[in-house]
């Protein structure tokens, strides 16, 4: 460290001479092959799933509010708990994906988040549904969301931007096909939708 004291540093200098210190200079990276590029696409359709969920939840406030489930706040707040408890759980979520590892925490929270959406459908009780669709749902979209958000700088390091681009645009792609699928199933079903 040339003799330099650490709050002497550049915050440049002092991540280059810990590098040096960790050999993280060193790591290797796939930078593709099958097993790097499968765990993109799951990236992608854990996104595509939670995000499509939370943006064509407008498709589901407008189907609640015709079965006449709460006023139009309450469910409103649906929508806003889930991705507010995903947000709020999400530092303990990313700790428990460093201490566990990725795959343990990405299926519980896989487990959580299906059970939440799954008992949903069966109810059109507004407390029961606070407790599936919006804290089920937001624990295992963070159990399962800030732990892949990391993966593609895992994998990558030349095709990083691409990887983490084609990773995180399941979200886009989701919203777009899960409420288009909404309201034609509402639609050919004969149940009072939007």
């Amino acid at each position: 460290m040339d003799g330099k004291k650490d709050h002497d540093l550049l915050p440049t200098e002092l991540l280059h001479d810990l590098a040096q210190e960790d050999n993280l200079a060193e790591m290797e990276f796939p930078d593709g092959g099958l097993q790097a590029w499968l765990v993109i696409a799951g990236a992608f359709f854990a996104n595509f799933v939670i995000y499509g969920v939370v943006y064509s939840f407008g498709i589901y406030n407008s189907f609640y509010l015709n079965l006449g489930i709460g006023s139009a706040a309450a469910v409103a707040m649906l929508g806003s708990l889930g991705i507010s408890v995903m947000d709020i759980v999400s530092v303990p979520a990313s700790l428990l994906a460093e201490r566990f590892g990725y795959r343990p925490v990405i299926f519980v929270g896989t487990i959580i988040l299906t059970s939440g959406i799954f008992f949903s459908s069966f109810t059109t009780s507004l407390p029961l549904l606070i407790f599936t669709q919006g804290v089920m749902f937001g624990l295992g979209a963070s159990c399962i969301y800030f732990p892949i958000v990391s993966l593609p700088s895992q994998y990558f390091s030349k095709r990083r931007g691409l990887a983490t681009g084609i990773a995180l645009s399941g979200g886009g792609t989701g919203g777009l096909v899960f409420s288009q699928l909404s309201a034609r199933f509402w639609t050919q079903s004969g149940w009072p939708g939007p």
